[in-house]
């Protein structure tokens, strides 16, 4: 079955399409090498950066609290960060980590893939499409309501405060999830008469030699930054409501439960013990924030943790030329960038619109791409199926077939029915929809339901579109 509503039809449209980019960050730039793949589909992307340089989270800062404009640092890396995924799966797909670089080690610092995310915008002469210091101040669609709408774009040049009216077809969001904190409601947080930080402000552990430092949450940041403060400091609390840890720790550093409540010289935890500290360090993740989308847009997020109303976490079902890149956490970032925007380009704007992202520069191997619409057209709805899609190759009249949207989900997604199961975790309440609640010290949050690796939403997008994958 073809679809004939407007959308498609404008879709099939030889006209190429503007796209605007939000952000130069990892994501950021993956989408501007993604749309100049595809020179004959997509006018030259518009990318839109606050700072003055690429790489967003990746860029490390001694700063804390505001830049030199007044607005709040974006960056939540510390000196001695390095990452905790081996390079060898942390690359883009078609620009890969050389077994051979930085050392050759596997677990690379953050300076190196600060570097690694330079030289691929150099690769594909990235930077000539990024407006630096230029900040996104308001989105709002072009057509209230109509799912064709393209975006009115308002930003502000932050070196003049010049600002500017933009308009494009469609937008791809990368503003990162890791630069506003998330600060849990801690009883006797404003009676505590020791220092209270969140992970975003660390940066160095000399600040807390000789301290007494608890740190709250024992996910990534907590179990990284309370080795990195134990160096120092005289005692060291871990405290955390997931399973205890089994690795060797510091003879100054031990686990606890989580924090109940703090007194004006210490914290008292969940099991009634009293710790005596100095400082207590907030390793309690970060909200989704997107301060410039109007309420036309109709994003929310719900829970502080899960952003509505998306498909497959990816395209607002009801403005379908809008994409958000990086949300789901449990993941590999940079393949997984990759895999979205060829998802979005194919899914809301044609598989040819995402065919120049593969290896060979065309269609599959090698095969000439088909026009813009011509492979996929779909219609999004706002539930976990996949809609009717209409593919090529396939038996049936026309040599298409019809994938309806309710036998054959299984088979697109990849996987079994349950599209929103995730991993169970200690201390954790099951609420409507399988949406879990942060329990005070459980660490960092992380978006509700099945947060799919990049190998999954691989495994979506060649059911949908195998053309596109080379």
């Amino acid at each position: 079955m073809l679809c004939y509503s407007p959308l498609c039809d404008r879709l099939r449209s030889p006209v190429m399409l503007r796209v605007g980019v939000v952000g130069a960050g990892a994501a950021g730039l993956v989408a501007a090498r993604l749309l100049t793949a595809s020179p004959h589909s997509f006018a030259p992307p518009v990318v839109f950066e606050q700072s003055a340089a690429i790489g967003g989270t990746w860029v490390y800062t001694d700063d804390v609290g505001t830049d030199q404009h007044g607005l709040p640092i974006h960056a939540s890396m510390y000196r001695n960060l390095k990452t905790n995924l081996p390079k060898e799966v942390m690359g883009y797909p078609d620009f890969p980590f050389q077994p051979e670089s930085y050392s050759g080690k596997s677990f690379v610092y953050h300076d190196e893939v600060l570097d690694y995310l330079h030289s691929y915008a150099a690769k594909f002469d990235l930077a000539r499409f990024i407006q630096f210091e230029t900040r996104v101040e308001n989105v709002t669609p072009s057509e209230v309501g109509d799912p064709q709408s393209g975006w009115h774009v308002t930003t502000r040049d932050l070196a003049t405060n010049k600002s500017t009216q933009h308009h494009f077809d469609a937008l791809i969001v990368c503003n990162g999830h890791y630069s506003v904190p998330l600060i849990p409601d801690l009883p006797g947080l404003d009676q505590f008469k020791g220092r209270v930080m969140h992970s975003h402000d660390y940066r160095v552990p000399d600040p807390f030699t000789g301290k007494r430092v608890a740190l709250l949450g024992g996910r990534a940041s907590g179990m990284d930054i309370s080795l990195d403060v134990a160096t120092v400091a005289s005692q060291v609390y871990l405290a955390h409501n997931n399973a205890a840890l089994v690795s060797t720790m510091p003879e100054n550093m031990r686990q606890t439960v989580g924090v109940s409540r703090l007194e004006a010289d210490g914290a008292v935890l969940l099991d009634g013990t009293r710790l005596d500290i100095d400082t207590l360090i907030l390793c309690t993740g970060y909200e989704y924030v997107f301060p410039f989308l109007s309420a036309e847009c109709e994003v929310s997020v719900e829970e502080q943790q899960v952003v509505q109303p998306l498909y497959k976490h990816v395209i607002h079902t009801r403005y379908p030329r809008i994409a958000f890149i990086g949300i789901p956490k449990t993941v590999l970032p940079f393949p997984l960038f990759h895999i979205q925007v060829q998802f979005f380009l194919a899914l809301s704007l044609g598989p040819a619109a995402a065919a120049g992202a593969g290896r060979h520069g065309g269609g599959r191997n090698g095969r000439p791409a088909r026009a813009p619409g011509a492979g996929l057209a779909a219609t999004l709805r706002p539930h976990h199926g996949l809609p009717a899609v209409a593919l090529h190759g396939g038996a049936g009249r026309g040599g298409r077939r019809q994938v309806p949207a309710g036998r054959h989900r299984r088979a697109l997604r990849g996987g079994p029915p349950a599209a929103h199961r995730g991993p169970r975790r200690l201390q954790t309440a099951r609420l409507p929809g399988h949406r879990r609640r942060l329990v005070r010290g459980d660490g960092e949050r992380r978006a509700s339901g099945t947060i799919r690796s990049a190998l999954t939403a691989k495994s979506i997008f060649s059911a949908l579109a195998p053309e596109l994958i080379p």
